[in-house]
């Protein structure tokens, strides 16, 4: 017999030079799992069926639509990508009993293994030896007992908000033997860490006869200190002591939000070029971010949406794309939060996750690669292996050939309703990008779109890609005919179903008139520029349209060329009304860390033209949210909102 906390020393010896692997593990958990002690030449030995491979191809003719189905089932704890939603705040939990000695290689010679025993372990234990020679093999197993004077069984809740009150409860098991004075007079103890308080007297006196049990409860309240809390129990008498330690995740109510202030100030005679920013948030320092940016360049925009992006916790098809988008067109830019680790582990992921759920015809599926997909999607995917080919990014030749497959099937098929011509839109363009000559399907969708939407499909979306294809073919003529009416902001009443928003739209023209129309591109304003921050005013922004803003964005500076260096300045205001520079990081694109406790960020530069900024607040709010959030289908994970200083 061991006592918890101890360390079982196992005596072993062979009989000469052989080779011994010696393992103990709990015997709750063998008996669970119905775990035998191994018998190798059992296995060695055993009856063995013919192995035959057997091929046939009937199955891919006549698939059985059932098994199809269950293939393409979204779940499955094998989901890599699934990590990226575990709680960062959870608890640890007690490690079971199981320890192996490895490879040990023995001279003959008595020798001992040793077993460390938890202090919380109270049961069985079965030590198994396996032992080989040229011509034996041995195997042998023992058991011991760990039993200490105390055992103590904890109940607490798995996590709890700050705030929160519940009971812990602890079973403790007088176990000492002889009866010795005072055995029965058990003092109950319960220590916490700091995450955690004790409502009322930690320590309890009660009377807990040997040979017998009681259980004791403890009002406990949770401290505003995120991450794992302890707690210790401990249970005396009679000089004989035993404790027993537990943790819980201690988390925040709120879901981690991103909010992200944008906004310009142009030069004027009477007005320099400089901006306040107040700090609304008060969130918890775990996971707390505050930055401010600024740049005169528009592309500084992109700053806040990479890092909404990148933050962004979750791993549909569209979402692992878009968080790959931003590192494809603009490479690794530190500056603006693409640092080259970063861009290449978003690459690593999402070439693997399309190529998972590509699907026999080249779609791709949201979440594995079943028959149920969604043009956008394929399109927008699509689009991102053709930014990537073209910004010279090594891309799965198979991968590539069968999406352009998809476009064609999606062009070829019947639009019923205007997402579904907004799709074969997208993805006729995307074939001219590559290369196919479309002219022959201009002319079906551009009529089913005079037939069913003569008067709204000009202000779409659909529009902007059908003009852009125009282009690429070398007919001006219609190309400019649809620019002409084409809106550079159009109020789109958002369309979570089919991926379709404000945003969406306004990045859309931003992008095609500047990669296909510079001429127009050159006449756009900062005021249509910082159009696209509008919607994020209204928490209307998606990963989507994030990332096409990103990409139009840049498409944008590419057209319009850049500026010279700006000088900006920030200086941030504290509680006392202290005022403190901030060292920015870049020069065309300056950020810098705020502190968390600062009110208020002061922006200035020398710039003849404009400066866009940006504030980024992102971490768990301390307040709970006083009513229900809804937004839409990207939840509540992330927001952000605009302000807009004329």
């Amino acid at each position: 017999m061991v006592r918890p906390g101890d360390t079982l020393k196992v005596g072993y010896q062979t009989a000469g030079p052989a080779r011994i692997v010696l393992f103990a593990v709990d015997e709750g958990i063998l008996q669970v799992a119905r775990y035998k002690t191994p018998d190798p030449l059992s296995y060695f030995f055993r009856k063995r069926a013919l192995e035959v491979t057997t091929e046939q191809i009937l199955d891919l003719i006549l698939p059985e639509l059932h098994l199809l189905n269950q293939a393409s089932a979204p779940g499955g704890d094998g989901e890599e990508l699934k990590a990226r939603t575990q709680n960062p705040f959870k608890r640890k939990s007690q490690k079971p009993v199981a320890v192996w000695s490895g490879l040990i290689d023995s001279d003959g010679k008595p020798a001992i293994f040793e077993v460390p025993v938890p202090d919380y372990f109270n049961g069985t234990i079965r030590v198994m030896a396996v032992t080989v020679t040229d011509s034996t093999i041995g195997v042998a197993e023992c058991k011991a007992v760990s039993q200490g004077d105390f055992v103590i069984q904890p109940q607490a809740p798995y996590f709890a908000a700050p705030g929160d009150e519940f009971e812990v409860s602890a079973m403790v098991a007088n176990n000492i033997k002889g009866a010795p004075p005072n055995a029965s007079a058990v003092k109950v103890e319960l220590e916490t860490s700091k995450a955690l308080e004790v409502m009322g007297p930690t320590t309890r006196d009660v009377t807990i006869a040997p040979g017998s049990d009681s259980t004791l409860d403890f009002r406990v309240r949770a401290n505003a200190i995120l991450g794992d809390a302890e707690m210790v129990r401990k249970a005396s008498a009679a000089g004989r002591s035993a404790t027993y330690s537990l943790d819980m995740s201690v988390r925040p109510a709120s879901p981690y939000v991103t909010t992200i202030a944008s906004g310009y100030v142009k030069k004027g005679l009477l007005q320099s070029v400089k901006a306040d920013l107040s700090l609304h948030r008060k969130m918890y320092p775990e996971f707390r971010t505050i930055e401010v940016s600024a740049s005169a360049l528009p592309l500084g925009l992109a700053h806040g949406l990479i890092y909404y992006l990148t933050k962004f916790p979750y791993g549909c098809t569209e979402q692992v794309v878009s968080e790959a988008f931003p590192g494809v067109v603009l490479g690794t830019q530190p500056e603006l939060g693409l640092s080259a680790d970063q861009v290449n582990k978003s690459l690593a992921r999402a070439i693997p996750t399309l190529q998972g759920r590509q699907n026999s015809d080249g779609a791709f599926g949201l979440w594995s690669a079943g028959p149920e997909v969604s043009n956008l999607v394929t399109d927008y995917a699509t689009h991102f292996l053709i930014e990537m080919r073209d910004h010279g990014l090594e891309v799965p030749p198979d991968l590539l050939q069968q999406a352009l497959a998809a476009l064609r099937k999606i062009v070829a098929s019947t639009g019923d309703s205007m997402s579904d011509l907004r799709a074969q839109s997208y993805a006729l363009y995307l074939l001219a990008r590559s290369g196919v000559v479309v002219t022959d399907q201009l002319d079906p969708i551009r009529e089913a779109l005079d037939q069913k939407f003569a008067k709204d499909w000009k202000n779409d979306s659909a529009a902007l890609y059908l003009a852009s294809t125009y282009q690429l073919l070398k007919l001006d003529r219609q190309a400019a005919s649809l620019m002409r009416h084409a809106p550079a902001a159009n109020p789109v009443a958002a369309d979570y179903d089919d991926y379709y928003d404000d945003l969406l739209y306004r990045a859309t023209y931003l992008y095609l008139v500047s990669k296909h129309f510079p001429d127009r591109a050159k006449r756009i304003t900062g005021d249509q520029i910082l159009a696209l921050a509008d919607p994020i005013t209204h928490n209307r922004a998606n990963t989507i349209s994030s990332a096409y803003a990103i990409i139009a964005l840049d498409a944008y500076q590419r057209t319009a060329g850049t500026t010279g260096q700006s000088n900006i300045k920030f200086t941030q205001t504290m509680p006392d009304g202290s005022a403190t520079p901030l060292t920015p990081q870049g020069t065309v694109f300056a950020q810098a860390a705020v502190a968390p406790g600062a009110k208020s960020v002061h922006i200035e530069a020398d710039t003849p033209f404009a400066l866009f900024y940006q504030l980024i607040e992102a971490g768990f709010d301390v307040a709970q949210p006083s009513s229900e959030i809804k937004k839409g289908i990207e939840g509540s994970a992330n927001t952000a909102t605009t302000k807009t200083r004329p």
